[in-house]
């Protein structure tokens, strides 16, 4: 099974777009969310979500300066914590970030 690209490209420094996404028909009250993204230097960003409408599954990652850093096929990885403290990860996905010009 190969690992899936989010279909987007960011560049380094972006801030924007952030990444909205849902869980599907998953109540996510009460839940921590967060996002690891591992670099190509092997550091690992962790992002933690900003709830939109929890009841919904929908939630979104910003991007602060300094955290999207040039390199194709970084691994990233959604985790979600219910209120007993049980985690669920996601599949891993991919995301590219492309170097800026001049």
């Amino acid at each position: 099974m190969s690992t899936p690209r989010f279909p987007f490209c960011w560049v380094e420094g972006d801030q924007l777009p952030e990444m909205v996404m849902t869980f599907q028909d998953q109540d996510l009250t009460g839940f921590a969310i967060t996002m690891h993204l591992r670099r190509k230097d092997g550091s690992v960003l962790v992002k933690t979500a900003t709830p939109i409408d929890l009841v919904q599954g929908h939630f979104k990652i910003s991007w602060a300066p300094g955290d999207l850093v040039e390199g194709v096929n970084q691994e990233a990885e959604f985790q979600f914590v219910n209120p007993a403290g049980q985690p669920l990860t996601s599949r891993v996905f991919l995301i590219d970030v492309r170097a800026q010009i001049g």
